[in-house]
């Protein structure tokens, strides 16, 4: 018995030692539009900025999670030559400060550009489906499932994190959404908003068994015109706000943009630092 009990104390210690280095994932959830993307310009980084943490992570629809850094693309239009960002990068940052002790994961899922809210609805089938987005001027044909992607990519990530020997459990934390252009361009949508919004909201806390997720959304932040649309549209991103409980609205409208649209690597950087700040001050 007594040449045993030191083998038991020896495995004992082991376990000890590997829950101890068994750590939990903050898994946060990025989509949208363009901004959501992001055309910050890698080159632009300052040293401080550059730096990677092994453990903040980066994943797309494949659900596989690098190292957070930013992106090998050219991007003519704003003269992006080599590397591209969004606001996953100042956001990991800033919660990876916040809790030290744990792995931030980024699910950057069911991004496209141009595109209205309506073709992130998760019943594609409702009748007046296909008549909205022909008065978006958006093309069926053309309609990725945007709503299945966000679901499919994070359950993927989800299942590939579990697989990591350094991971206990992984923990849906919260989500932004960067997403209000192509709504902003019509009155009756920008007033729909309040609605598309709520519902995508509530369905994804439904599908993700999260009743109470925390979902950051920014301003409409576009000058120039149609402003009744701009105008409206605010009114429902601020019902939203006041309505639908664990919500925050990100102010954005005074960042830096290359054409009034998109966020600049300044804009980006600290758009993404608002989203960060948004949902600590939430989590208190």
């Amino acid at each position: 018995m007594k040449s045993i009990l030191p083998l038991v104390l020896i495995f004992l210690s082991f376990l000890t030692l590997q829950a101890e280095a068994s750590k939990t994932v903050r898994l946060f959830i990025l989509s949208g539009q363009s901004n959501a993307g992001g055309n910050g310009n890698g080159d632009e980084l300052k040293q401080s900025q550059k730096e990677l943490d092994p453990e903040v992570l980066l994943a797309f629809n494949s659900g596989q999670f690098m190292t957070m850094a930013p992106i090998k693309k050219k991007k003519v239009k704003f003269k992006i030559q080599n590397s591209i960002f969004g606001t996953e990068l100042s956001f990991s940052k800033k919660l990876k400060q916040a809790y030290p002790n744990d792995i931030i994961a980024i699910c950057k899922v069911g991004i496209r550009g141009g595109t209205s809210i309506v073709a992130w609805e998760k019943n594609r089938t409702r009748p007046a489906w296909k008549e909205e987005l022909k008065a978006l001027g958006i093309e069926e044909a053309s309609q990725r499932m945007l709503y299945q992607e966000i679901v499919d990519g994070v359950n993927k990530g989800i299942e590939n994190l579990k697989k990591r020997k350094d991971v206990k459990e992984v923990i849906i934390s919260g989500m932004w959404w960067c997403q209000t252009e192509r709504d902003s361009s019509f009155v009756e949508f920008s007033k729909a908003y309040e609605k598309n919004l709520t519902n995508f909201i509530n369905n994804l806390r439904q599908d993700f068994n999260t009743p109470r997720l925390p979902f950051l959304f920014f301003d409409q932040h576009i000058k120039g015109k149609n402003k009744l649309g701009r105008d409206e549209l605010k009114k429902s991103l601020r019902k939203v706000n006041e309505n639908v409980a664990f919500t925050a609205l990100v102010e954005s409208e005074d960042l830096a943009t290359y054409e009034g649209v998109h966020f600049t690597t300044e804009g980006i950087w600290v758009l993404g630092e608002r989203f960060a700040e948004a949902y600590l001050k939430m989590k208190k």
